[in-house]
């Protein structure tokens, strides 16, 4: 509710300065948590046709990554693994999104988001490959070093989603 008031020196109308407000880091997490998600999105339809062009099963990828929780059985499972395997991608590209989101400066420009969000994509290609796979899915982290190719499309294509965290952001605002 805003209260306009009279200024008796300057005999007019005058309405009180609205505060500048700063977003919440919410807002940050949440645009890109959605950025992350259009990512997951993108990866999973690029890796899935991928592996189907190459003979390995439209769900090859997501039974690999449903292998943190199966282990070698992944590679034999039915639906139930590949629901784990889609959960599990969606998390985790939730929770990458989230950070960058919140890392990511508030007055940052699209073009200044999309070249932050492929260089993050490159740590998290680089962690995931060297550091949590090795540990967590050792079944997809051996299969890695055969689509080489792909697993770096799967990537770009998550930073370049990254890049939309302003657009959401802004959207939150309004």
């Amino acid at each position: 509710m805003t209260t306009t008031t009279y200024d008796e020196t300057t005999h007019a109308r005058t309405r009180p300065r609205a505060e500048a407000r700063a977003p919440a880091h919410g807002t940050g997490i949440g645009a890109g948590v959605a950025a992350g998600l259009i990512g997951a999105f993108l990866m999973a339809a690029w890796s899935m046709s991928y592996a189907a062009a190459q003979g390995l099963g439209f769900w090859a990828p997501m039974k690999l990554v449903a292998g943190t929780w199966f282990g070698i059985e992944t590679l034999i499972g039915g639906g139930g693994v590949i629901l784990a395997g889609i959960a599990t991608h969606l998390v985790m590209a939730s929770v990458y999104g989230g950070i960058f989101g919140f890392l990511l400066p508030d007055r940052a420009r699209l073009g200044t988001s999309v070249i932050a969000g492929l260089v993050y994509a490159g740590l998290v290609l680089s962690l995931m490959t060297f550091a949590v796979l090795p540990w967590l899915d050792p079944v997809m982290r051996q299969r890695v070093d055969l689509i080489w190719f792909s697993w770096i499309v799967t990537h770009t294509l998550f930073g370049l989603s990254l890049g939309l965290v302003p657009l959401f952001r802004h959207r939150g605002r309004g």
